[in-house]
């Protein structure tokens, strides 16, 4: 599930601003810190995993959704602006996308937890 974290927080066609470079290392790189606690039952590296699932959907969250700069480009700076709408949105079927993805990952991440205490 990291790796496909990884690779979905480079697929460049679901956002609308693409993440920069430190954030879609860091949300996969936090998880897999959160794994390490799963095989050392360490609290302080399971706590690094959910601060990495809680990035990941923070970030994801904010550039599938597009920004006020996006719709509301060049409003400000001519008499005749209109929206800028931006072409096949799909934004509940990016979003449904997104919470399917984070909710799988809480689970697997929740299991492992599970699965290192027996």
């Amino acid at each position: 599930m990291i790796t496909a974290a990884g690779c979905l927080m480079n697929v460049q066609s679901l956002y609308f601003d693409p993440p920069d470079l430190w954030a879609r290392v860091s949300a996969p790189a936090l998880m897999f810190v959160g794994l390490a606690g799963s095989v050392w039952p360490r609290k302080i590296l399971r706590f690094a995993g959910w601060l990495g699932i809680g990035f990941f959907a923070l970030v994801i969250l904010g550039v599938v959704i597009p920004g006020e700069d996006l719709v509301l480009r060049h409003m400000a700076n001519s008499a005749d602006a209109q929206l800028h709408l931006v072409p096949d949105l799909s934004l509940p079927q990016r979003i449904a996308i997104v919470v399917g993805f984070t909710s799988a990952l809480v689970f697997c991440f929740i299991w492992s937890g599970k699965q290192a205490s027996v």
